[in-house]
């Protein structure tokens, strides 16, 4: 950032995070693949063990895909990139000025990091 002058104020910096951006997918992917197949195995297990109709067996797949798409959500929120930027005094970026972030997806603003 710079004056009316020309005159460099502030330096900024805003990281990419390319490989976490990548990783939020798979990683939400493999979430769900596994919660929603630990549920239907333990569902399976207790249907054999308690004799359970094929109606509680339906009911536990759905449950299952529901657990599976919550673990994915939650998997891919926690891993994806928070968007900040860092406002630095000199070029060396040895003095922090302040600092910016946001949740991605949300609208409220955290307060600057000193």
């Amino acid at each position: 950032m710079w004056s009316e002058q020309e005159t460099k104020l502030l330096f900024v910096e805003r990281p990419a995070y390319a490989g976490r951006r990548l990783l939020a997918p798979v990683a939400g992917a493999l979430s769900f693949i596994v919660t929603a197949g630990l549920v239907i195995a333990a569902s399976a297990a207790l249907g054999v063990a308690l004799g359970l109709p094929e109606s509680v067996k339906d009911f536990t797949a759905v449950v299952a895909v529901v657990l599976g798409l919550a673990a994915a959500c939650a998997t891919i929120a926690a891993l994806v990139p928070k968007r900040h930027v860092t406002f630095y005094r000199d070029e060396s970026k040895g003095s922090r000025s302040c600092a910016w972030s946001r949740m991605p997806s949300f609208s409220s603003s955290l307060p600057p990091i000193p």
